[in-house]
């Protein structure tokens, strides 16, 4: 926003360049100075001609007299830059618009997607909807936002001997998966394995630990893990993902732990659905159950790599695909989901 004083000073600037732009056009009437130099003498009609230049000065240049920016009302002032986008359900996305000022935003359907005054879009269903952005002289410009539905595939307690099999199946599906990592030096190569695979890393505590004294001691298990995943896989990009070992309602702790993690930067990713395998310990019994679960438009997939979880995998793929699902790894820009609800950006 521009200062008031600098408003009237660019004013004053316009000014000057109208009245000199005009005398030298020359006019009718003139006078002499004590100099006897000849002074022009502005006329009624001359004078008029000089506001109505300078008000369309005062418009070309976005400057109001107090400063202030102002809308043109040209055609085409309002600009979004973009005329479709594909967001994943539940993600955001921000509109930053390419021209246009104190703009008013709709949605066509907010059952879908809805917005903010600015510009925010929050997704909530698969299907699409259109933005409109307006501008005050009633100027505007649209754009579709189609919401997809997406299945994060995620892996807990990797790697096991069943790793080497995972990679190969998710190859052959053109899958990429989010690995949430503990640490085993004895096991390397496989982290570096998943690393060129083109999987992403995840944390889930350099140990399993399930008891825990604090926030603090937390937060050093899941550095810890991402500093071996680092050392040992090259990979610099490690992000501020985590998931609570039993998720986060299995300890009360985890409450506080969560708010914690959270005010550091960090977002916790539970599941909405899993093959239950700790439980379950045959193909069809796994499946089953993540049928039963896959009910959203953003589900969260939750498998552990075992001999039933790898043998019921390739029918599991299938079936997200049949339901009309893509597949997408979890990065900083998806949504956080944790059983507990608490999600500070919102």
């Amino acid at each position: 926003m521009r200062n008031k004083g600098n408003g009237i000073y660019i004013l004053l600037i316009l000014a000057l360049v109208v009245l000199n732009v005009f005398l030298g056009r020359g006019g009718t009437g003139a006078e002499q100075s004590q100099s006897g130099e000849d002074i022009h003498v502005l006329t009624t009609e001359e004078r008029l001609q000089i506001r109505q230049e300078l008000e369309l000065l005062t418009v070309d240049s976005g400057i109001q007299p107090d400063g202030m920016s102002v809308t043109r009302g040209s055609a085409g002032q309002v600009e979004l830059g973009v005329s479709e986008v594909d967001v994943y359900c539940k993600d955001k996305y921000r509109f930053v618009p390419l021209r246009g000022d104190s703009l008013t935003w709709k949605s066509s359907d907010e059952t879908i997607a809805t917005v903010d005054e600015n510009g925010r879009v929050k997704t909530l269903k698969a299907g699409s909807a259109v933005i409109t952005a307006t501008d005050p002289a009633g100027n505007s410009d649209q754009c579709t936002v189609n919401v997809i539905k997406v299945v994060y595939v995620t892996i807990d307690d990797t790697p096991t001997k069943y790793t080497p099999k995972l990679l190969d199946i998710l190859d052959e599906y053109g899958v990429k998966a989010t690995f949430f990592m503990n640490a085993d030096p004895k096991e390397a190569d496989q982290y570096v394995e998943i690393y060129k695979r083109g999987h992403t890393f995840a944390l889930h505590g350099y140990k399993h630990n399930t008891a825990y004294k604090d926030g603090e001691a937390f937060l050093k298990n899941m550095e810890d893990c991402r500093d071996f995943i680092i050392e040992t896989t090259g990979c610099d990009d490690v992000e501020k993902l985590f998931r609570f070992p039993t998720g986060s309602k299995g300890s009360k702790i985890y409450k506080e732990i969560l708010g914690y993690m959270q005010e550091r930067g960090y977002r916790a990713y539970d599941w909405t659905t899993e093959f239950h395998d700790y439980y379950y310990h045959t193909a069809s019994n796994c499946l089953e159950y993540f049928k039963t679960y896959l009910t959203h438009d953003r589900d969260v997939f939750l498998f552990h790599p075992r001999e039933w979880s790898i043998e019921a995998l390739p029918d599991a793929l299938d079936y997200i695909k049949a339901q009309g699902y893509t597949t997408a790894i979890i990065t900083e820009d998806t949504a956080e989901h944790n059983f507990r609800g608490i999600y500070p950006e919102d």
